[in-house]
């Protein structure tokens, strides 16, 4: 038997995973879509689109559901980002190499790029600052992917 605690929790992992599909998705998806995407019931999605819709986290309407002004009020805290604390490194390290440098994280199962500088070499990658990658298909993920032991990888793939 659940205890409140845990629905409490579910509840803002559901949240949490609607979110991350409206952000992925800025142009719109239908509760439908966030449905199959999430994996939730569309009344679950519904019930919690609605509750985050009156947050400004998210806007419904007929293009869909799309991240509202809510979110990027959040992103606004006070206080500076890590990005900002290690750019002059990362501008270093630039300078010294001469190669592109970059700083990213793993979210989940996927690599998010905070910031970057790059090479002025004539072929390179340019990933761009806040997407987010499969952590497998780039090598910066790679790299990260190795720092974790194999039951926190196959958490994340199976």
């Amino acid at each position: 038997m659940k205890k409140e605690s845990d629905k409490g929790i579910q509840v803002i992992s559901r949240a949490a995973s609607i979110l991350r599909e409206v952000v992925a998705n800025p142009d719109g998806m239908s509760l439908g879509q966030l449905a199959t995407a999430t994996g939730l019931a569309r009344s679950t999605v519904q019930r919690i689109v609605d509750a985050l819709e009156m947050e400004f986290l998210v806007q419904a309407g007929t293009g869909g559901v799309r991240p509202g002004w809510g979110l990027r009020r959040l992103g606004d805290l006070a206080g500076p980002s890590i990005a900002c604390e290690l750019r002059p490194q990362l501008f270093r390290l630039f300078e010294a190499t001469g190669e592109t440098v970059d700083l990213s994280t793993l979210g989940g199962a996927e690599v998010l790029f905070l910031d970057r500088f790059l090479s002025e070499h004539n072929v390179r990658v340019v990933p761009d600052a806040g997407a987010h990658y499969p952590a497998y298909a780039m090598a910066t993920g790679k790299a990260l992917l190795a720092g974790l032991d194999n039951e926190q990888i196959w958490a994340m793939y199976g």
